[in-house]
């Protein structure tokens, strides 16, 4: 009868859907392995290239120092002499900015008591002036 009919169209619905809905399930979850894997994959690489890079700039690091210290053994009054000189530039340069650094850290003000215009910035304050009354 027309109960049976539809009855057999609900169920033949629902298995279809049911069917569809794990095809995609499993489509997702292959999916989702396969990134899972490509992330992995890579993540490693980059593992690996970066510690290839880190592995060069040690040795080469290592390298430079090696040869500095040998130039420097096979030199020592001339890497002193440099180093002595290079010291001294220092000191002057930061010596100049400091000084600079003073000069305009200096400010003049008006001398009210002695009448005159500009002096080393200390004031000296007219008590009679600033008296509490």
């Amino acid at each position: 009868s027309s109960a049976h009919k539809l009855s057999d169209s609900i169920r033949r619905i629902e298995d279809s859907v049911s069917n569809r809905v794990d095809r995609i399930s499993e489509t997702v979850r292959s999916n989702v392995e396969q990134v899972k894997h490509d992330v992995s994959s890579k993540a490693l690489s980059v593992k690996d290239n970066v510690s290839a890079k880190v592995s060069y700039v040690s040795d080469e690091i290592k390298q430079g120092v090696s040869t500095a210290d040998q130039k420097v053994k096979a030199n020592p009054y001339l890497f002193a002499a440099a180093a002595i000189g290079v010291g001294f530039l220092l000191g002057r340069v930061f010596l100049a900015k400091k000084s600079a650094k003073a000069d305009k850290e200096i400010r003049y003000y008006p001398d009210y008591q002695k009448g005159q215009n500009l002096h080393t910035g200390i004031h000296v304050r007219d008590e009679n002036r600033y008296a509490a009354r």
